[in-house]
């Protein structure tokens, strides 16, 4: 359990609400937000304390500055006078993290100062509340299904991002198309055998181009015709609930609203690395959303305490209720 999406091709597919917009396809995210950045050419990128290293990726190839603004260990931004410090034609990126909303007076805010707003919701992709007061979105389409790229791109004023796009590598894509496929085959057979496409993976990830590159054909077609949003949005929501009802103490989310639909059911626990070992074992792999060190400046004390205890128990549609029970049993055998 655990890990990267292989190919699901659904014939009942469903209309993705991500695409109800108008739409610029990227290779991935981080070619989405670095289009962003160079089209604005902010002075600084506000970024926040809370976040995965492959974020830093786009502001350092744009070679613009950045700063980081408090999140504190409930994921949730503080107030501390650091959006004064904004100026006009600044960049701030906030982050919709695990699938939840940012309060409207963030945004609120920050637009006050004239700043430029991207909202990340690579984890909410299906969530209904993005978009509403942002100037960008950003989608991962990868974190929740699997397809070998794509990385979309929506703004309020298509005229702001115009760029040129180019095809990535084609060593890159035909590694990640295989490690797409390998995973499939390896769900199907039930088998704990060779992991090859676990190795694809990784080689993927860290070669992952970033730039003016454009989103596979095939990754586009498949997000828009062959997957059954509505059946994932409802399976992923079922099964965080079935979390929620035997694991609230744990939970950094203890509500779910109507509206969000879920990456993960994310908790926090003292004793993290027993417990994901503990998991291992079972063939349960949850991911760790993040690593902050040498990442963060330490001065962000509620960060990194947050991520030295954070990880994210696996809800997807992947799952049926018996597989959730034993992520269940296994935490519950800890903490007993």
């Amino acid at each position: 359990m655990g890990g990267m999406f292989g190919f699901d091709i659904s014939m009942n597919g469903t209309k993705p609400p991500f695409m109800n917009r108008k739409c610029s396809f990227y290779l991935n995210a981080r070619s989405a937000i670095l289009a962003v950045i160079n089209c604005l050419r902010p002075k600084m990128v506000w970024m926040p304390s809370y976040l995965c290293l492959s974020m830093l990726d786009s502001p350092k190839i744009a070679n613009t500055p950045v700063k980081f603004f408090p999140v504190n260990k409930y994921l949730q931004i503080e107030e501390n006078g650091w959006i004064s410090d904004i100026m006009e034609g600044d960049v701030t990126i906030v982050i919709d993290y695990f699938g939840f909303k940012i309060p409207e007076w963030v945004y609120k805010e920050i637009k006050e100062r004239g700043a430029w707003i991207i909202e990340d919701a690579c984890q909410a992709l299906l969530s209904l509340h993005v978009g509403k007061y942002s100037d960008f979105i950003v989608y991962s389409p990868r974190k929740f299904v699997g397809v070998p790229d794509a990385g979309i791109l929506w703004c309020n004023n298509e005229s702001l991002v115009s760029i040129e796009k180019i095809k990535p590598p084609s060593s890159w894509w035909f590694k990640a198309f295989a490690a797409c496929l390998l995973r499939r085959e390896f769900d199907n057979s039930q088998s704990d055998g060779d992991q090859i496409w676990f190795r694809l993976f990784k080689e993927m990830e860290f070669e992952m181009p970033v730039g003016n590159y454009e989103a596979s054909s095939l990754s586009i077609t498949l997000l828009e015709l062959a997957t059954d949003w509505e059946s994932i949005s409802r399976k992923r929501r079922e099964n965080y609930m079935i979390l929620l009802k035997e694991l609230r103490d744990f939970a950094i989310y203890r509500d779910l609203p109507d509206d969000v639909v879920p990456l993960g059911f994310p908790i926090s626990v003292n004793n993290r690395n027993k417990l994901q070992q503990k998991m291992f074992n079972a063939n349960i792999y949850p991911a760790i959303h993040w690593h902050l060190t040498d990442i963060v400046p330490e001065q962000f004390l509620e960060s990194h305490k947050l991520s030295q205890n954070i990880m994210t128990l696996m809800c997807d549609q992947r799952y049926d209720k018996k597989d959730i029970e034993r992520i269940i049993n296994i935490v519950k055998e800890e903490f007993d």
